[in-house]
């Protein structure tokens, strides 16, 4: 009984080498998975990153934007302040001659 003991144990033993073996395998195929979930978990935090100041940079470009509108109408209005007295300064001139 002892040699089917032994039998039995040299069995066991080969097949949890074996199965060593074909876990060692697979973590080898698994291993380049893992640095490409690395990396992608890497990028998937930037975004994360840029997703959550995106708000604050959109705030800042509406501030810039209503600034810049306000110049700019600003300086219309200036624009068609001097065109109304050029028009008004030519109807004198005009009015000087027909008068004259």
């Amino acid at each position: 009984m002892s040699e089917t003991v032994q039998t039995a144990i040299f069995e066991m033993l080969k097949r949890m080498q074996a199965d060593l073996a074909d876990v060692r395998g697979r973590v080898t195929k698994l291993e380049p998975l893992v640095a490409d979930m690395a990396e992608f978990k890497a990028r998937v935090g930037k975004l994360e990153d840029h997703a959550s100041r995106q708000p604050r940079n959109e705030a800042g470009v509406l501030v810039m934007m209503r600034g810049t509108a306000g110049l700019f109408d600003e300086r219309v209005s200036r624009l068609e302040a001097d065109v109304a007295a050029l028009k008004s300064e030519r109807l004198m001139v005009r009015v000087a001659h027909a008068a004259g």
